[in-house]
């Protein structure tokens, strides 16, 4: 299943987390990589400052489990077995949160991940 995120339509400069200048860079390396790293490889992280920092990261899935870090993501996040099925709501526009939802993924899935932070 293919989305693409609203904010694709109107962005069209990433940075790279390593060559940014964001000085918030480092914090928000680590907090993706505390968040995501026992369940995902993190392939890339991008950041851009509009205003606020938007931040891009694409994931891999390589192991089972499950992320509910509800109040920080506004979801929760379950990795299932390869040959298991999965279930998700195809599209809501204009999403902020979807805290009662829950989004399934299945090892070797590729996820991208937006978000935003202020400065």
């Amino acid at each position: 299943m293919t989305r693409i995120c609203d904010i694709e339509l109107i962005k069209n400069r990433w940075l790279g987390i390593e060559t940014t200048q964001i000085s918030e860079a480092t914090k928000i390396k680590n907090y993706i990589l505390s968040t995501f790293s026992s369940l995902f490889k993190i392939e890339k992280i991008y950041l851009d400052d509009v205003g606020y920092i938007l931040i891009k990261v694409y994931l891999k899935a390589i192991k089972s489990g499950k992320i509910e870090n509800v109040k920080s993501l506004g979801v929760s996040i379950i990795v299932k077995e390869k040959e298991e099925k999965i279930r998700n709501e195809i599209k809501k526009n204009y999403l902020i949160f979807d805290r009662k939802n829950t989004i399934q993924l299945r090892v070797d899935d590729t996820m991208i991940f937006y978000g935003t932070t202020n400065k």
